[in-house]
Parts: structure tokens; sequence; C-alpha cells
């Protein structure tokens, strides 16, 4: 209520919070109805923000090793071209977004699904990453993100950790570990071996 003062702008909110989290806590509403802001509801966003952004990170990571194709990958593309469908016939609704990432959150159940299942087709990686890509789009939500620390940097530093590791020199190890963990890249062990992400 502005009589009330009880509201916020969004260019006051972007100054504090990351726009892309802004929007998509915006999505999770229709536009015709007031947002019910809360620190809760923001930081709630935030979160799934997040998981849908692991759920991306994880199936590209699957990339190294993937097959060019496999037998199960028509099921794989239908289902996600059905997921699609059903995204624009929500959003053709009276562009009901709260309904369309719905089916977003369905999309990256199956896509961590198929991230891991032992064998993956990079078709199918480059059709689920290119379809939600797409859709998030609509809500000017970005996957990728633009880093300071190039990938292929992350990448060698890892290999070095991992060579003064074997070596037993812990103290090199511990040292690119911190300093990776300073430049907000947390390392997993996976049944695929040594991963990363921001």
């Amino acid at each position: 209520s502005k009589s009330l003062g009880n509201f916020i702008l969004v260019h006051d909110l972007v100054k504090v919070i990351d726009p892309q989290i802004v929007r998509f806590f915006m999505a999770t509403a229709h536009y015709r109805q007031p947002i019910n802001y809360t620190e809760e509801t923001l930081k709630d966003a935030e979160a799934n923000l997040e998981k849908i952004k692991n759920a991306y990170r994880n199936l590209n990571y699957r990339k190294d090793g993937a097959a060019e194709s496999l037998d199960d990958d028509k099921a794989w593309l239908e289902l996600f071209a059905k997921l699609e469908d059903d995204f624009i016939e929500k959003m053709s609704d009276d562009f009901n977004a709260q309904n369309g990432i719905t089916v977003v959150y369905e999309m990256i159940h199956q896509m961590n699904l198929y991230s891991n299942l032992e064998e993956v087709s990079s078709v199918v990686i480059a059709d689920m990453s290119g379809r939600l890509t797409s859709l998030l789009d609509i809500f000017g939500i970005e996957l990728t993100e633009n880093n300071e620390l190039l990938d292929e940097t992350i990448e060698q530093m890892i290999e070095e950790r991992e060579q003064a590791r074997k070596d037993k020199d812990f103290e090199t190890a511990d040292a690119i570990r911190d300093q990776l963990k300073a430049e907000g890249i947390i390392l997993e062990d996976t049944p695929q071996g040594m991963r990363w992400r921001r």
C-alpha cells in the first residue's frame, strides 16, 4: 500500500540484490497481482534459481566423455519437446509465468536424472541445455556467468592440485584449494571424478 509506505521499488532492490534473482522472484507470481515481498521469499527465489543453475552446470559437466548418440536419445528429446510445449501452453494463458516456472522445475528434475546416468549423449545435452536457456531467456535469466577466472584456468589449477596431492605436496594442494575457494569455486568428488562449480 502506497499510503502505508510498505512497498519497495525494483530500482532500489537491484542496488543490493542480484537483478537475476529479482527477475526470477517476480516470475513466481502472476503479473496481475501484487507480489508479496519478504526477505524469506527472496531467499527462496535465490535458492531455487541456484538449483536451476546447478542442474544446468551438472548437465554440461557431462559433455566430456559423452557419446555422440545413444539408443534412448529419442525418448529424452521427445520428453523435452513436450515440456517446452507445456511451458508455451502455460505462458499463453495470460502470461501465466508462475505455471511456466513449474514446468521449468520439471525440466531441471529430468536434467538431474539424466546427468546421473552412467552414459549420456551430447545430442541430448545440447537439446536440454538449449531449451532451458531459451525458456529462461524469456524472463531475462542467464545461466552462463561472466567470471574473471576462466574455465581453462580453473581446470589447470585443479590438475596442478591433483598432481600435488599425488606427490604428497599437501601444502601446495591446500594453497590451490584455498585460492579456488576465494574465487568462489567449489570442488566436488563425483563418480565421474573431480568436478567444480561456481
